[in-house]
């Protein structure tokens, strides 16, 4: 991320994706890089660039939408001037074509590096998943825990070893997800 490389975090519900992404984004904020966050929704999906609304600038407001578009993205480069930008955008799935198309652009054409979740299994903007097919992103497939993770993070929580029963017990009803 800090040598301008994004990366698309791909993965199922509950295995992490949006908790290291802000991590991610949080880290390199904390270290000066200017960073804006995107979470896209289902209500926000269907309003066009509903996910962005707020790094819309009020003068493109009424205008079509390839002209918000390109003000957007000249918006973001003029503020380039403070440093590199991080953009997160989360359950990237969710975005509308608008959206997508925004965030494609502003990553492919180095604007901004990005750090975006997208749920494994959904269909996804034609414009994210070039993110990763096409170039400038790295696809992480994240995987739920195994066992033997499960049993070192019980063992870690209750500060020794688990009785085997439980560990099992624990990783048979939660399928490794970390939420649970």
């Amino acid at each position: 991320i800090e040598r301008g490389h994004g990366v698309v975090l791909l993965g199922p519900p509950g295995v992490g994706k949006t908790r290291l992404a802000r991590e991610l984004v949080a880290d390199v904020e904390q270290r000066g890089v200017r960073t804006e966050w995107i979470a896209a929704t289902h209500a926000a999906s269907s309003i066009p660039l509903g996910a962005v609304a707020h790094l819309v600038p009020g003068e493109t407001l009424g205008r079509a939408r390839d002209v918000a578009l390109r003000w957007i993205v000249t918006a973001l480069e003029h503020a380039g001037d403070r440093g590199p930008l991080v953009l997160g955008v989360d359950d990237a799935h969710l975005l509308d074509d608008g959206s997508a198309a925004l965030v494609h652009q502003l990553i492919s054409t180095g604007v901004a590096t990005g750090v975006v979740t997208v749920r494994q299994g959904v269909p996804v903007p034609d414009a994210v998943t070039s993110l990763w097919k096409d170039g400038p992103a790295s696809l992480i497939a994240l995987q739920p825990m195994s066992r033997t993770e499960v049993e070192v993070l019980t063992s870690t929580v209750l500060s020794g070893p688990p009785d085997g029963a439980l560990v099992e017990r624990l990783w048979q009803s939660t399928g490794g997800n970390a939420l649970y």
